[in-house]
Parts: C-alpha cells; sequence; structure tokens
C-alpha cells in the first residue's frame, strides 16, 4: 500500500506526537507542547512539515526549519520519523524526496539532520543520502529514586 503525502494541518498534531512517542518513549511528548513549539518559532526562520498517510492513517512526517541560534537564509535541519510500525515502505525516502523538491527554490547552502546512535537504521538512512557526523553529543542521566545521598 503506498503512503499519500501532504502538508501538515493542525488535526495531524495527535499523529505526529504519538509518532515521536512511538520512536521516543523515553521522552514523551503532548500536543500541547508540539504547538507551543511551532507557535513559539522565530518568524524569520523557514519551516514546513508534511505527514504520510497510509489508509487514512498518519504514519511518518518529515520537515525542514531553521535554527534562530544560527540563522541563515540559506541553511536548513531537516527531520524525519515513521512510526516503527510502517519502517521499510519506502514512506522515509518519499518524505525525503518531497522535503529536498521543496526546499530547491532557497538554494540550500547546507543541510543538516541528527540521529540517537540507538538508531543505527536512521544514521543508515541519512548516510545513504550523503550526510556525514560532524558533531556527537552525549546525555547523561540521574535517576534520584536510585541514588544513594549518603
Amino acid at each position: 500500500m503506498q503512503s499519500k503525502i501532504h502538508d501538515f494541518t493542525q488535526d495531524d498534531y495527535q499523529a505526529v506526537v504519538d509518532i515521536d512517542n512511538a520512536e521516543y518513549p523515553d521522552y514523551p511528548g503532548t500536543v500541547e507542547e508540539a504547538r507551543f513549539q511551532d507557535q513559539a518559532r522565530d518568524p524569520k526562520c523557514r519551516f514546513r512539515r508534511w505527514v504520510a498517510e497510509i489508509e487514512g492513517r498518519v504514519v511518518a512526517y518529515a520537515n525542514y526549519d531553521q535554527w534562530s541560534g544560527q540563522y541563515h537564509p540559506r541553511k536548513f535541519t531537516l527531520y524525519s520519523v515513521v512510526h516503527p510500525s510502517y519502517r521499510g515502505r519506502g514512506i522515509g525516502k518519499a518524505l525525503y524526496a518531497e522535503v529536498i523538491e521543496a526546499l530547491k527554490e532557497f538554494d540550500p547552502l547546507s543541510l543538516r539532520s541528527n540521529s540517537q546512535e540507538s538508531r543505527p537504521r536512521a544514521i543508515r538512512f541519512l548516510t545513504d543520502r550523503g550526510f556525514k557526523e560532524d558533531t556527537r553529543t552525549w546525555e547523561s542521566r540521574l535517576h534520584i529514586d536510585e541514588f544513594d545521598l549518603s
């Protein structure tokens, strides 16, 4: 079954949050948080999001964005997530093609993305498209309920 791609609408927030929560269960989000982040975007920064549907169900999304902290009108960040149950069907490839096509009008100088080391499939997706690692970050967690204060 082929996916249908369309621009993100206000009705798609719950599905996008559900996809993120399935992919990143350690970082659960809410629709309210997602709406707030979108509303708080710096207006000078370009942003556009798409969703992919199969049989009327949103199963993936992708977007381009610009980071206001290092703003340049021709530098973009790409991001996409396919729900774990729908991987391997070409949905990510189709969304990526949609995003790249839409970016052509801006004649980008650079495209960036990111992934976690624990997501080798996502890293392979990016490297297959010419992305190269240039930064690595680490996460540290302190489980307070397990910490011995003595």
